[in-house]
């Protein structure tokens, strides 16, 4: 079981597809369920940041209730995706899915939850998938106590370049306005 799934889900919820066959009466052909992709030839791009998991489960093989319903949690987690690559940090979920489906998934504009360097404490950071324990440590020490602006933070942190890239996003500034110098 990975970290993830004992966090709460979201506020969807997710109801089990029947893909058994249906037992059929005597002198009837036995009926199948509706199949799981209808439309397999038509590609329709679909928003990672917005797609539920059924809609996940629609793309084709190697996504079925399991992992759709991860993606939406690592997603929620997340805050939102900023990147295709990102679905490789999904417990469970396989590359060579992930590089199937890549042609048919897009980005749309998500509502970003950056996290808060002022007000951010240890155990909020060490949850979000991006960071691990060592890494939280690393980002709380270069912020320091005080005001700091972000380029000085991010000189004191020295990230690799793929750090940065993939934490920008999450981390913000939002001093209160009592605490600004006036």
């Amino acid at each position: 079981m990975c970290w993830l799934e004992s966090q709460p889900s979201p506020t969807r919820t997710f109801k089990r597809r029947k893909d058994v066959t249906e037992h059929a009466k005597d002198g009837e052909e036995p009926r199948h369920a509706k199949p799981r992709n209808p439309g397999r030839g038509e590609t329709r791009p679909l928003s990672l940041n917005e797609a539920s998991a059924e809609e996940l489960m629609s793309l084709a093989a190697g996504i079925g209730t399991v992992l759709s319903a991860r993606i939406v949690k690592f997603r929620f987690a997340l805050g939102v995706f900023t990147s295709v690559d990102q679905l490789y940090m999904v417990y469970g979920l396989d590359s060579s899915v992930v590089d199937m489906h890549r042609p048919s998934l897009h980005m749309a504009p998500g509502s970003l939850r950056p996290m808060c360097l002022d007000t951010l404490s240890f155990r909020t950071l060490v949850r979000h998938p991006l960071f691990d324990a060592d890494q939280t440590h690393r980002v709380l020490r270069a912020w320091g106590r005080g005001n700091v602006d972000v380029a000085t933070f991010w000189k004191r942190l020295q990230p690799s370049a793929e750090e940065q890239e993939a934490w920008t996003p999450s981390l913000t500034t939002c001093v209160a306005e009592s605490l600004s110098p006036r």
